[in-house]
Order: structure tokens, then sequence, then C-alpha cells
């Protein structure tokens, strides 16, 4: 059996020059550091363990801000993060929304693409996964990535350059697995993004691009044609 997996666009997503992505952060007015993530805010996504997380790190960093990428249109994405901020403590849920930046509409892929760029580290704390575009596509623009280990992106995101999360395997009543992130190393790993920016920066910037890029959709379509090729 061949697996044929998801890809990117690298004329789409890719790594602008420090002016090109400072002229971007420049329009947002962004002075901070910004964590990035993009999903429909269903409950594998992890994003309450985003959350409070997030509000762990603002003790420590106040001065940084996260933005979350929902689907309203499909997902009902803004329902969602209401349920998940409620779960938060009164202080922790009013320290988090004063920093969050929530985007529910469709935007265009050089739209994302930006949105990538004007970031500081991309974070998926997920409890399972298909495959993760985002962090693909995040990976690709030479952000820092921090991701649960153990589940699909271990195939395109290295730990020696981006930061994953310990977890630990769980099975459900009706028998399905699905990874539990330790909420305290993610909380150190985003931590750490803030703390040691520019090396990790460096790192990915340097190494992630030659390794996501046989993920290119040119690459993914040569491998599909030449299987059914070879099968014909």
């Amino acid at each position: 059996m061949l697996v044929i997996p998801h890809g990117f666009d690298p004329e789409l997503f890719n790594i602008k020059t420090e002016s090109q992505r400072q002229s971007i952060r420049d329009e947002r007015r962004l002075s901070c550091f910004l964590f990035v993530n993009v999903s429909g805010l269903s409950d594998n996504k992890g994003i309450d363990l985003l959350l409070s997380a997030f509000a762990r790190v603002l003790k420590k960093h106040p001065n940084s801000k996260l933005c979350i990428k929902g689907s309203d249109a499909v997902y009902r994405s803004k329902e969602q993060m209401g349920l998940y901020l409620e779960r938060l403590g009164e202080h922790d849920r009013k320290a988090v929304i004063e920093k969050l930046v929530y985007v529910g509409n469709q935007v265009s892929n050089a739209e994302m693409a930006n949105l990538y760029n004007c970031a500081d580290a991309y974070v998926c704390p997920y409890r399972c996964e298909g495959f993760n575009i985002p962090a693909l596509e995040a990976a690709a623009c030479g952000l820092p990535v921090i991701f649960t280990k153990g589940g699909p992106t271990d195939e395109f995101l290295n730990p020696s350059y981006h930061l994953p999360i310990s977890s630990a395997e769980r099975i459900t009543d009706n028998g399905s697995h699905y990874l539990d992130p330790d909420l305290d190393d993610l909380t150190l790993q985003m931590i750490s993004a803030i703390e040691n920016k520019i090396a990790h920066r460096e790192r990915a910037k340097l190494f992630a691009p030659e390794l996501v890029k046989s993920h290119s959709w040119d690459k993914i379509s040569e491998k599909l044609f030449l299987e059914i090729k070879n099968r014909c």
C-alpha cells in the first residue's frame, strides 16, 4: 500500500525576506511575539490546551499574542472558541481575551501565507490528526512549529529545529486511540519559543524548507502519477 500525503504550494508558502516580513507585521501593528494556530477548532485540535498554556505564558511574557484562525462557515469555530474560553478561570479568561486575535472568515492562500510570515511560532497541540496541512505550510514559511510528538506531523517536522510536545497515548471507551499532549511541556515549549526566538527561527529557516520540499504539490503529484502508471 502506498500513502500519498497532502502537500503545499511553494510559490505561496515560502520564507519572506526580513524586510518583507517586517512590512507585513507593520501593516498589522505587531511589535510583540505572535503565536498562530489554524484549525476548525474541533476538540481533537487541542485548542483548550493551547488557551490554558497561553494563559500561563502570559504570566511570564505578557507582551505576547495568540492568533487563532478558525472557519466559522464550515465548523462554527467562533462558537467553539467561546466554549473553550468559558472553561478558563475568570482571571485567565480575561488575560487571554485581551491578547487573543480570532479570525473566523475565509481568507485567500496568499493571506494565509502572510499570516504565517508575520508570526513568530506556529503551535498545534493536537490530540489526533489525519495530516495537519497548516503545520506543513507554517514550516515551509520558516516558522518554528510547536507540535504534538507522536502524530502525523513527525513525518515533516524535525525536533532538532522544531519544538515537540511530549504526549501519552490514550484509549477512549469505544477503543479509539488519541494523543494526550502534556500541558506543562506545551507551556515550556511556548516559553522557549519566546526566550530563544532568534535561535529557533534561524534553525527553522535553515533546515525546514529542505525537509518539506518533498511535500510540494508538484512532488506529491509526481508520486501519484508514477504510482498510477506502475499499476496500469
